[in-house]
């Protein structure tokens, strides 16, 4: 159940950015209704770090596999930097 938050958020991110890349308006509606759920969750369960983590995790992975499908080389650019970025985190702070 604590697992839920980050990937409502992942998916929203994803189909908003699929959206602004090729203006359908399906993935509009599944990103407004994706972001719908991870608020609800947010505000009625409340987070802890190691959602948001999680949340950095499914993003990156999801900026990866973008950027091989549409061939844009900033999502790699930008994943890549989230890892390193997530890994200074779990230097300083162990998700134990």
């Amino acid at each position: 159940m604590d697992f839920i938050w980050p990937i409502f958020t992942a998916l929203f991110v994803i189909f908003m950015l699929n959206f602004i890349l090729d203006r359908r308006k399906v993935n509009l509606y599944l990103s407004l209704f994706m972001a719908v759920l991870s608020l609800g969750y947010g505000f009625v369960f409340g987070l802890n770090f190691k959602e948001i983590y999680f949340f950095s995790f499914l993003l990156s992975i999801g900026l990866i596999i973008i950027s091989l499908r549409k061939e844009i080389e900033s999502f790699t650019v930008i994943a890549i930097a989230l890892m390193l970025v997530m890994l200074a985190i779990l230097f300083k702070y162990p998700l134990l």
